[in-house]
């Protein structure tokens, strides 16, 4: 979630909501929030409801990473393992498939993806 760091002012200027789930105790994601400086929620699933919810595994009550991108309420695109280093880079490139997707069906009602989203993330 760090690497989303630098690119979450970008990402909600395009509507982007983030989320962190973890299971990680409420005190111990603050601490995480306030030493990294993010800007976006995290919330502390404990009892592994969320997970659940999404079908994320969390073996010894620890949620595996991954990234799920909802576009008007259907899963757009998902990444089961990802990737710290890109996960900017990943998930713009999910936006952008899925704005050309809409464009060539005349149904896009996104705003287009700042450049600065499809550079490579270097946290």
């Amino acid at each position: 979630m760090i690497s989303l760091r630098s690119a979450a002012p970008v990402l909600n200027s395009i509507g982007c909501r983030i989320l962190g789930v973890s299971t990680d105790p409420p005190a111990e994601q603050k601490r995480f929030v306030e030493k990294y400086g993010l800007q976006y929620d995290l919330i502390a699933d404990r009892s592994g409801e969320v997970c659940d919810a999404f079908g994320v595994p969390y073996p010894n009550n620890e949620a595996y990473r991954e990234t799920m991108v909802y576009r008007k309420g259907k899963l757009i695109w998902w990444d089961p393992r990802a990737s710290t280093k890109y996960h900017a880079q990943d998930i713009s490139y999910a936006i952008i498939e899925q704005q050309s997707k809409e464009l060539a069906s005349g149904e896009s009602t996104m705003p287009p993806i700042p450049p600065q989203l499809c550079k490579k993330d270097t946290d």
